[in-house]
């Protein structure tokens, strides 16, 4: 478990069957939606890793998971490397310092 019980976690729900053909050109809008549904999972069961990882309790207590379509698979290198862990930290820092209040958090 994290400090002050926060754990962090990741997921890829895989590819989703949304609404994201809504700004396809038009002659494309009869043909992806039902190609969305043939070949995406639905929203309902991309939600599927959200929940386990929000409230399942086979992660209560774990850190560190990825789970890719419900699957838990290693995280990589690159993500587990301290270094760039904190210069992603400090990178976003700079990015949302304008947007947030000054002072102590």
């Amino acid at each position: 478990m994290a400090k002050h019980g926060i754990t962090v976690n990741a997921l890829c729900p895989g590819p989703v069957a949304s609404n994201i053909g809504r700004e396809a050109p038009l002659w494309l809008k009869p043909i992806v939606p039902p190609l969305l549904k043939l070949l995406f999972r639905s929203p309902r069961k991309a939600a599927a890793p959200v929940l386990l990882l929000a409230g399942g309790r086979a992660m209560e207590g774990r850190n560190g998971v990825y789970l890719h379509m419900l699957r838990e698979k290693p995280v990589s290198p690159e993500a587990s490397d301290p270094e760039k862990g904190r210069l992603l930290w400090e990178k976003s820092e700079a990015l949302l310092a304008p947007y947030l209040p000054a002072g102590p958090s």
